[in-house]
Formats: C-alpha cells, sequence, structure tokens
C-alpha cells in the first residue's frame, strides 16, 4: 500500500515534467502525419499509463526498457523518471531523434541512462539489441497508407523484449486475439481500455478533436 501511495504521489510530478517537455511542432519541427500517422501520446494520459503499467505490472522501475516509435520520447523518458534502469528510444524521424535527446538533456538524463536511435523498425534487426525486460508503444494505428505497421510493431517489440505493453485501437482487439493465438504463438492479456484524443494534424481529419477507443495490450511469450 505505502508503495501505492508514492506512486501516486509521483503521478503529479510525472505529469509535470512531461508537459515541460518540447513537441514537434514546439519545438519547430515539422510532422509526418499524412505518411507515419504520428499521432502524440498527451502528457496526462502518458503518466497515467506509466503509474498505472507500474503499479499493475511493476514493468518500469529498475526494468530496461525499448520506446518503440518514441516521437518526443514522451514513454521513454517517462520510464527513465520512474526508475527505469535504462531506455532505448527508438524512431525512423530524424526529427524526433533530435527531439527525444534534447528533451532528455532538458531533463539531465545521461547517456548513459538513455539510447536514441534512428531506424526503420520495419527493417530492424532485433538480434542486435540486448534484449530487454519491457517495450513500451504508442505505434501507429496501421491504416491510411501505413496498413499493417501495427502489426510490425508489435513481431518486432516480441523479437527485443519479454513484455509488450502497446496502444491498439479499440475496434482491433479480436483481430489481436486471434493473431497472438495463431500467428504470433505469445500470450495476450488486456490491460485497460482509454480515451486517446486524435488532434486535427491533416487535411481529412473532420474534427479539431476526436477521442477514440483505445486499448493497451500486453503480449508476452
Amino acid at each position: 500500500m505505502a508503495a501505492n501511495r508514492r506512486l501516486r504521489m509521483k503521478n503529479k510530478q510525472l505529469l509535470s515534467f512531461l508537459q515541460e517537455m518540447d513537441t514537434l511542432e514546439s519545438a519547430g519541427y515539422p510532422r509526418h502525419v499524412w505518411d507515419m500517422e504520428q499521432y502524440p501520446t498527451p502528457p496526462d494520459l502518458a503518466s497515467e499509463l506509466l503509474i498505472s503499467l507500474e503499479l499493475a505490472e511493476r514493468a518500469i522501475e529498475g526494468r530496461t526498457v525499448i520506446d518503440l516509435g518514441c516521437g518526443s520520447g514522451i514513454l521513454g523518458l517517462g520510464c527513465l523518471l520512474l526508475g527505469a534502469e535504462r531506455v532505448t528510444a527508438i524512431d525512423i524521424d530524424p526529427n524526433c531523434v533530435k527531439l527525444t535527446q534534447s528533451n532528455a538533456n532538458d531533463l539531465g538524463i545521461s547517456s548513459d541512462q538513455l539510447s536514441v536511435i534512428q531506424c526503420d523498425i520495419k527493417t530492424i534487426d532485433t538480434d542486435k539489441f540486448d534484449r530487454a525486460d519491457t517495450v513500451i508503444m504508442n505505434p501507429p494505428f496501421g491504416t491510411k497508407d501505413q496498413e499493417g505497421i501495427d502489426r510490425i510493431f508489435v513481431e518486432k517489440g516480441l523479437g527485443m523484449a519479454t513484455n509488450v505493453y502497446s496502444l491498439h485501437k479499440s475496434s482491433t482487439v479480436a483481430y489481436w486475439r486471434k493473431a497472438a493465438a495463431n500467428e504470433l504463438h505469445c500470450n495476450i492479456k488486456i490491460i485497460s481500455e482509454i480515451q486517446f484524443p486524435i488532434e486535427r494534424l491533416i487535411k481529412y481529419h473532420k474534427h479539431n478533436r476526436k477521442d477514440i477507443s483505445v486499448h493497451v495490450i500486453k503480449f508476452s511469450h
């Protein structure tokens, strides 16, 4: 119970740090939302997600963590703020790599704690990475020009860590259950359901903001 209270108290402090982090927009970088589906994880959602995963799963403190598709680094850096041993943050966008490193510098995070790597997740050789304890990621949803990319993220995540925690549209849960049993040959656990805000970033969006139902799913061997 004491540990739970400590983590809940950390939630406000963590949120405060995450809210101070630069985004692609605030740092002056373009965001390639059309071809990469770069929908950022808001600070309040990121904070609640990380705290809940530590409370329920002990997935972060003292663990080695990989943040696939790191964006601004909000999930990976949040893990370090919660006591992760080391984080590897990976993104295809060079601007995201620069931004994550810049945010880490502002937080006083050293290179001993963090590695930031630019590479294409589709071609990454998972055997070249030391196996981590945890992958935490908000991958592209796998729609528009990125169909199937969410599946690639999960497959690569399973090749890099023991446990993969990933955000996926709730409408795809049945698909993931079937894929886990018949194709990925892994365990699957539904952690929670959240409302994820999608801001109007590109021309085909009809609303300034739309909340979509998203499930946090755990994949593990």
